[in-house]
């Protein structure tokens, strides 16, 4: 296995347990929906967030980044 496939495979455990432990707690306090869009850009408004960064939409949707997989939003 080459160093670039550890490499995505460690980032995808990564994801994967944010997305397992994060966006489930989210939507329990938010009491939300929580969507996962695998084509999101990590970029609002002009400014561009790095992986595990986080913002709030115009419309109150509290986003975070999870480069190179996509953007998680919850209501």
């Amino acid at each position: 296995m080459g160093a670039n496939e550890v490499f995505a495979t460690s980032v995808l455990l990564v994801v994967v347990r944010l997305l397992s432990t994060a966006a489930p707690s989210l939507a329990v306090y938010s009491n939300g929906e929580c969507t996962f869009n695998t084509k999101g850009s990590c970029e609002y408004q002009g400014h561009v967030f790095g992986i595990g960064d986080s913002w709030i939409t115009n419309d109150c949707y509290h986003c975070v980044c999870m480069e190179p997989f996509g953007v998680g939003c919850c209501d």
